[in-house]
């Protein structure tokens, strides 16, 4: 688990600004960002044991995002492997989280 989210905000990888922390689970933890053309995106970065433990299966879940169209699943917009940091780059979808709704 990523214990220090917040020493990420701020921080800059492959063109895209971490602003603020959405929230981690035990997989990732995600992040508002915005892109250098001012684009509000969503950066899911996989926590390092959980990317060692799966590793040859961290590959699924981006090609499995890639090939959904539906409104209420958000768009894989790319992928940010940038030194020990490895993050999906999703669709930002505003509203409620599912842990505001239980």
């Amino acid at each position: 688990m990523l214990l220090f989210p917040k020493r990420y905000i701020g921080r800059s990888f492959q063109g895209y600004k971490l602003e603020k922390s959405l929230g981690q689970g035990r997989y990732g933890s995600c992040f508002a960002a915005r892109s250098a053309g001012g684009k509000l995106v969503v950066l899911k970065r996989l926590h390092n044991p959980m990317k060692k433990k799966n590793t040859g299966k961290n590959h699924f879940e981006p090609v499995i995002l890639s090939m959904l169209r539906h409104p209420a699943v958000p768009e894989l917009l790319g992928i940010v492997n940038e030194g020990r940091s490895y993050f999906f780059v999703l669709e930002y979808m505003p509203g409620i989280s599912i842990k505001q709704l239980l």
